[in-house]
């Protein structure tokens, strides 16, 4: 087998050959640790069970080796998906927060923190209790929606809340967050500021009943008068346009309230 090796037949002449295969922990053999000479010999017990004791050191020394460079590239790749998701967390126009089992903050985003820190003069750290955060009707309705989406079930809803002087229409999401196993280990809760949004829709509202009124006006209170001026039209026609003192005070009396229908139509839509 070996008689015919260049090794052999060349220099540097072996005549002596030994060797240990190189074996995983799950069986790969990777190849072997040798020894050669030029000189025949022979390995004794104990040197044939130092050679397998080295093969066996090789392997550890490359399986770690190896570890070694996957956990670094997993911890680089992770810390490149964390620096994106932080940048993703923190761009987003809404308040975000990670809520563990035990009602602490996990994680926050700069929108949430930064308006705590404005409304409450609360510096947000990871760690601290809800109930150190949300105060009053925010804590209750806070608790009640928490209660709910750590059972599993999501929450959602749009409310309005007063900071002193400053209302707030917020969509609030309560998410249950799932584990590996896909066991419930806490929830995120997401709320947006749905204020110009909100007071864009009252006053679409508060159009659309200006037009509404408007149309009531044109369609029962301003035909009123003008079938009395058309009436009134009619007899001067018929009486060759000759009328009394009576007829054109009825003719006055009906033009002075189309005039003021004119004018309330007018006040509803500036």
């Amino acid at each position: 087998m070996f008689a015919g090796l260049p090794l052999v037949t060349g220099p540097p002449y072996i005549r002596f050959y030994a060797g240990a295969a190189l074996i995983t922990h799950d069986g790969y053999r990777l190849g072997s640790l040798c020894i050669m000479d030029p000189e025949p010999g022979t390995l004794s017990l104990a040197q044939q069970h130092l050679l397998k004791a080295m093969a066996k050191r090789v392997v550890q020394i490359m399986e770690f080796d190896f570890s070694v460079r996957i956990l670094k590239e997993q911890f680089l790749q992770g810390r490149s998906d964390a620096i994106k998701l932080r940048s993703f967390f923190d761009s987003s126009g809404a308040c975000h927060l990670l809520i563990g089992k035990e009602m602490e903050i996990i994680a926050f985003n700069k929108n949430m923190a930064d308006f705590f820190e404005r409304i409450y003069h609360v510096r947000l750290c990871s760690g601290m209790a809800v109930s150190h955060v949300f105060i009053d009707e925010q804590l209750s309705q806070f608790l009640e929606g928490y209660q709910v989406a750590i059972g599993g079930i999501p929450v959602k809803y749009e409310r309005a809340f007063k900071y002193g002087a400053e209302l707030v229409w917020w969509s609030v999401d309560f998410e249950p967050g799932y584990g590996p196993e896909g066991e419930i280990i806490g929830i995120s809760y997401n709320a947006t500021d749905i204020t110009e949004r909100k007071l864009h829709e009252e006053q679409l509202l508060a159009q659309n009943e200006s037009l509404r009124k408007i149309a009531y006006i044109q369609s029962h209170e301003v035909r009123r008068p003008v079938a009395s001026i058309l009436g009134l039209m009619e007899l001067f026609r018929l009486n060759n346009y000759k009328t009394t003192v009576e007829e054109l005070k009825m003719m006055e009396q009906a033009t002075l309230e189309l005039d003021q229908k004119i004018r309330d139509i007018v006040n509803y839509t500036s």
